[in-house]
């Protein structure tokens, strides 16, 4: 991954708020955090000649909620929601200690088409240890994107909105 910047931290009403949207099934407030993604990305200039791609959910996963949380908050950039695919389910992240996050989501995710020399924005809702922004840069550059970099609504870092240079 060439870089990971979050918008909030992932505490307090941003923690609530996506929870809800996750575990409560309250995606009327989609919308309002999918401006706060979108606001991050235009402010940082992290639009422009970019293909942006939702961090995908499993299909079991997607069954059980009824959405992908990764696509409603990516929705006012006109995601490609047929570039990546999850290929693998299994325990939910939130759940595993930080050792198991990185082993088990190692080839979970897989690149759908050709990307060469393109540039990918993926979105997510929370970034903790960054695993899955990991792996899913992992499968977009096997498929040839030059540069891949990982926008969140919230994230574990101290310092929001700054952009830091990832895992390659």
């Amino acid at each position: 991954m060439d870089f990971r910047v979050c918008a909030l931290p992932y505490t307090g009403r941003c923690a609530q708020a996506v929870k809800r949207l996750k575990y409560a099934r309250a995606t009327s407030l989609a919308a309002p955090l999918a401006e706060v993604v979108r606001e991050t990305a235009a402010r940082l200039g992290l639009l422009g000649e970019v293909r942006v791609v939702p961090v995908p959910i499993h299909w079991t996963r997607r069954f059980e909620r009824g959405f992908n949380q990764a696509e409603l908050l990516a929705e006012p950039l006109r995601p490609d929601l047929g570039t990546l695919a999850r290929i693998r389910g299994g325990a939910p992240q939130a759940s595993l200690t930080p050792e198991e996050r990185r082993t088990h989501l190692e080839g979970a995710f897989r690149a759908k088409r050709r990307l060469e020399g393109e540039a990918v924005l993926l979105i997510d809702d929370v970034a903790t240890t960054g695993h899955t922004g990991i792996e899913c840069a992992k499968a977009l550059k096997a498929a040839g994107a030059e540069r891949v970099g990982l926008l969140t609504l919230a994230g574990a870092s101290p310092r929001p909105g700054l952009l830091a240079s990832g895992d390659r």
